[in-house]
């Protein structure tokens, strides 16, 4: 008997697991076709989240496995923005889906954090666009900004820890903001003494 039921148990888990299949594919800038690393690649059906997931690594690509067959949704997120939404996946084992990312800007953590003596503000933009990176206090005061056409691709600022008029900001926390085309993106730091 417990034979007869090991048999039936394991004869139910091939089963199911023959009936699944994998989602993979590059997540890439629809604008520059560089690839998106470190992005999120979220599984929805019906509008909710399937709870299957998969994130790019350094050439963009992804490989989600274990997700039943169906149609299924895709939703890609970069630092909790998403930033590309792919509707009607029909899976079928096996189903390659190339994503292509728009209107992709990122912000990176400020590196060193924190510091005593300055940050580095890392960024990314798909296309040359008019940037603002400002740096507010906790009480919401700006205290430095930066104002611009950005060039495509990964740059970076080096803030020295002084205000606007050149002295230097307190120890404490700072938020950093980034304004491109209406996309916001905030992260912040720690000033040490």
């Amino acid at each position: 008997m417990a034979r007869q039921l090991a048999l039936w148990i394991l004869l139910l888990a091939l089963c199911s697991t023959a009936s699944a299949g994998s989602i993979c594919g590059v997540v890439r800038n629809a604008s520059t076709l560089a690839p998106v690393p470190q992005a999120g690649v979220f599984v929805y059906q019906n509008g909710v989240y399937a709870d299957f997931y998969g994130a790019t690594d350094l050439a963009g690509a992804y490989c989600i496995a274990g997700i039943p067959d169906g149609i299924y949704d895709l939703a890609v997120r970069v630092d909790d923005y998403q930033i590309a939404w792919v509707g009607g996946v029909v899976l079928d084992t096996t189903t390659n889906v190339d994503i292509p990312a728009s209107a992709l800007i990122g912000l990176d953590a400020p590196w060193p954090n924190p510091s005593s003596d300055g940050v580095f503000l890392r960024y990314r933009l798909a296309r040359a666009s008019a940037m603002r990176l400002e740096i507010f206090d906790l009480k919401g005061r700006r205290v430095r900004g930066w104002d611009g056409t950005a060039r495509p691709g990964d740059d970076a600022l080096f803030w020295d820890f002084r205000d606007r008029s050149g002295q230097p900001v307190a120890s404490g926390s700072y938020l950093v903001r980034m304004t491109v085309d209406g996309q916001t993106r905030t992260r912040t730091l720690q000033r040490v003494q």
